[in-house]
């Protein structure tokens, strides 16, 4: 247990990128590959890492999460969402005027973009 939490330790030196990302449940340790998890969600004053449909909660606020993980891969979209790019399959107006993303994931979870934040996604996204 004390390697695994070494080894996370190290990666989360600053200036590295997060690769793995630990949930810890109890006594239960689930180690994310970054890569993997189709966005980040805050509600209930936790934060999720989103893989395959399944929420895990993890000890990063998104703030910590923003400064973290790649820029490349990750966008903040909201402010309690940060979604994977690579994962976003569509980008569509909301019935209030504001902008839904639509994920590649097998549930295709819709995700609120705040206005403020539509112009960089759809840079980051090419559009």
């Amino acid at each position: 247990m004390h390697a695994l939490a070494r080894e996370l330790a190290a990666h989360l030196s600053p200036g590295r990128k997060l690769e793995r990302i630990a949930s810890r449940v109890g006594e239960r340790t689930t180690v994310l590959d970054v890569a993997r998890i189709s966005h980040f969600v805050s509600k209930d004053k936790l934060t999720f890492a989103v893989v395959n449909g399944h929420e895990h909660v993890v000890d990063f606020t998104l703030s910590d999460l923003d400064a973290r993980l790649d820029a490349r891969r990750f966008a903040r979209i909201h402010r309690a969402t940060i979604v994977n790019i690579p994962f976003v399959q569509e980008l569509f107006p909301a019935l209030d005027g504001g902008m839904l993303v639509r994920l590649k994931d097998a549930g295709k979870t819709e995700l609120a973009v705040a206005r403020d934040r539509v112009r960089d996604l759809k840079q980051r996204l090419g559009i």
